[in-house]
C-alpha cells in the first residue's frame, strides 16, 4: 500500500539519515516524493470519479486549472502509480491466529470498538448457515465446535480466530475468504496485502457484506442511475467502479463505509496501474 511504504520510507529516513550515504539519503527521499505524488493522484483521480470538476481539484491544490489538468489528466495519474517502485519490506508483519488445538478454542468479546464488525461477521455466518439448511447440532457435529461456541460466534456476541471461521465457512457451504474482511475487523488485527490483489479483496469483502445483509438481490443495491449490470461486475470481481457507486451499495447494506474506502482506494490504484501495464 502507497501509504505504508511513504510511512515506512520516513520512519527509515528520520531514524537512520544522519547515518545514511548520500547515495542513499537521496534515493529514499526520491522514492517519498515518488510516494506523495502517487497518493495525491490517487486522491485526485478519486475525487474526479466522485464528480468533482478541474477546477475544484486546481483550488484544492492551490494551481490553476490548466496546471491541475496537466499533473494528473488523462492517463498521467495511472502512469504515476505503475512507474512507483514498491517497498514490500514496508508492511508490518502479521502473524495469524493459533488455531484451536485439543478442543481449546481461543474467543474474544466483542467489545466497543469491535461490536458492529462482530455482528456483521455473526449476520454473515447465520446468512451461510441459513442457506445450509444445516441443524446447528449437525453444524457442531461437523467443525467439533461445541454448541455454547458456535452460537455466541453466529450471535456475533465473540469472535472466534480465523481458523475456526475458515472451517466454518467451509462446512457451511460458503467461501472463506468473503468473510475475512469482517473478521479481520471483528478481530481488531486487518493484515495488509498486495496492492496488486485489492481488487479481489475488494469484491471479496463486497461480498461478506453482502452476507451480512442477507444476501439481497443485486437490484436492490443498484444505484437508480446505474445500470445493475454495473453493480454485478463489482461482485464478480471485473470492475472496480467510482466510490460513489460502491458506498450506494454499502450504505443500502447497511455496511460500515469507513472500512471499506481505505479498501477501495488500493482497488483503485491497483486498476490504474494494471490500465496502464495494458498500454
Amino acid at each position: 500500500m502507497i501509504s505504508h511504504d511513504l510511512s515506512a520510507r520516513a520512519r527509515h529516513l528520520h531514524t537512520a539519515g544522519a547515518e545514511l550515504p548520500l547515495p542513499e539519503v537521496l534515493e529514499l527521499t526520491g522514492r517519498l516524493c515518488q510516494d506523495a505524488d502517487c497518493l495525491a493522484a490517487v486522491a485526485v483521480d478519486a475525487a474526479r470519479q466522485r464528480g468533482q470538476d478541474w477546477q475544484e481539484v486546481a483550488s484544492a491544490a492551490r494551481l490553476s486549472e490548466a496546471s491541475a489538468r496537466a499533473r494528473w489528466g488523462g492517463v498521467r495519474a495511472s502512469r504515476l502509480v505503475a512507474a512507483r517502485v514498491p517497498l514490500p519490506s514496508a508492511r508490518p508483519a502479521y502473524r495469524e491466529p493459533p488455531a484451536p488445538a485439543d478442543g481449546e478454542f481461543i474467543l474474544r468479546p466483542a467489545g466497543p470498538a469491535s461490536c458492529g464488525a462482530a455482528q456483521a461477521l455473526g449476520a454473515a455466518l447465520r446468512t451461510l448457515h441459513e442457506r445450509s439448511a444445516a441443524g446447528l447440532s449437525r453444524v457442531s457435529s461437523i467443525t467439533d465446535l461445541p454448541l455454547p461456541v458456535l452460537t455466541s460466534v453466529l450471535e456475533g456476541r465473540t469472535v472466534a480466530p480465523w481458523s475456526v471461521i475458515y472451517m466454518l465457512a467451509h462446512a457451511l457451504g460458503g467461501e472463506p475468504q468473503e468473510l475475512r474482511w469482517l473478521w479481520q475487523h471483528a478481530w481488531g488485527q486487518p493484515a495488509p496485502g498486495d496492492v496488486g490483489d485489492s481488487p479481489e479483496r475488494l469484491r471479496a469483502a463486497l461480498c461478506g457484506a453482502r452476507l451480512a445483509a442477507g444476501l439481497p438481490d443485486l437490484a436492490a443495491s443498484c444505484p437508480p442511475d446505474r445500470d445493475v449490470a454495473e453493480v454485478r461486475a463489482v461482485f464478480d470481481g471485473q470492475a472496480v467502479p467510482d466510490w460513489p457507486v460502491v458506498s450506494h451499495v454499502l450504505t443500502v447494506l447497511g455496511a460500515d463505509l469507513a472500512s471499506f474506502e481505505s479498501l477501495w482506494a488500493e482497488a483503485r490504484a491497483a486498476q490504474l496501474a494494471a490500465r496502464e501495464g495494458d498500454r
